[in-house]
């Protein structure tokens, strides 16, 4: 039913693809994907980690894994030969405008999506695999099509128009994370770090995020166990939620920065929605006065006549009042804790 042939010529020298030997009818199955179920199952870091051992298969580790959950990629067990052509789903090329997809019953099986002629390539949108945090992510788009998105940044799946064509033919996974929109989004600048021995799974900044940006946002209650947003000390804690269930970045956090929280009852540390339109140098400032503080004031101390217009004076011989009596109290009690 399928044929390797030479591609070089559409996507560059030494370059393959698969064409249909015969006719296709829409939604016949045209391949079954066993890479998932012989390749070895890494995180996104052990991969990292893999590539920096051995630079030589950079390469061929993004270009031949694929996601099957947050921060789990599926990569060929022929890696460290860096051998491709064990199953020949790996050379079908990505289109904008795909005419395969996967069988939403088995997740594994290609299928067409409408019907192909003798010697038309076969295609699927990576999309329908990846997101984000794709190993692939920034890949430049040569399939030409009137469709074309240029830059694959794999957050198509985002899009309602795209769920309405493609979402059968998505895989299980993907699938999850469009259901998860409804009432769970994150940034399309984070990904889920994997659960190890010591941690659970994390959210963590893809490439730079700014402050006041909205790293997620709930329709539920925002609790620990059903996101994966870590808790944090006041102090600690890299953003704060609105009364609109929003996650704010309180300062601008560099790739790899963890999401974290001080939660505090349902909401965690609520914040008016003033606070998120503060930009970033002037929240960076609140954050440094707020975080150093006590020594600020050891380098600045407070003059003289500062410290005696705080320093409340009670020597009236008046007796005070009740009322008098609780308003001392509390301006002694502010003033020793300045």
């Amino acid at each position: 039913m399928i044929r390797i042939v030479d591609a070089s010529e559409k996507y560059g020298e030494g370059q393959q693809m698969i064409v249909a030997a015969e006719p296709v009818a829409a939604g016949e199955k045209i391949w079954w994907c066993s890479c998932s179920d012989d390749g070895f199952v890494l995180s996104r870091d052990e991969i990292l980690h893999l590539i920096e051992l051995q630079p030589h298969l950079r390469n061929f580790l993004c270009w031949y894994s694929h996601m099957t959950e947050d921060d789990m990629y599926v990569i060929p067990r022929t890696f460290a030969t860096q051998q491709d052509d064990d199953d020949e789903c790996v050379l079908f090329n990505h289109s904008c405008e795909p005419n395969c997809g996967f069988d939403s019953d088995y997740g594994q099986t290609i299928v067409a999506l409408r019907s192909i002629s003798i010697g038309e390539e076969l295609t699927y949108d990576y999309s329908f695999l990846e997101t984000e945090s794709s190993l692939i992510r920034g890949l430049v788009c040569e399939c030409n099509t009137p469709s074309c998105v240029g830059t694959l940044m794999f957050d198509r799946y985002r899009d309602e128009e795209f769920q309405k064509r493609f979402y059968l033919y998505m895989s299980p996974y993907l699938q999850r994370r469009v259901r998860e929109l409804k009432t769970k989004w994150y940034s399309t600048k984070c990904f889920t770090r994997s659960a190890t021995d010591e941690k659970r799974k994390s959210l963590h900044a893809l490439e730079w995020i700014q402050a006041g940006e909205i790293v997620a946002r709930f329709s539920g209650p925002i609790d620990i166990d059903n996101h994966f947003i870590t808790k944090a000390s006041e102090f600690k804690a890299t953003c704060m939620v609105d009364e609109h269930k929003q996650v704010i970045a309180l300062y601008d956090l560099p790739p790899q920065s963890e999401i974290t929280l001080n939660y505090h009852g349902k909401l965690g540390n609520t914040i008016p929605s003033r606070r998120t339109r503060l930009d970033a140098n002037k929240a960076n400032q609140l954050l440094f006065i707020r975080r150093n503080l006590s020594a600020l004031r050891e380098i600045f101390p407070p003059s003289i006549e500062q410290s005696q217009k705080r320093k409340p004076d009670f020597t009236s011989s008046t007796e005070p009042t009740k009322k008098t009596k609780i308003f001392a109290n509390r301006r002694q009690l502010c003033y020793h804790f300045e």
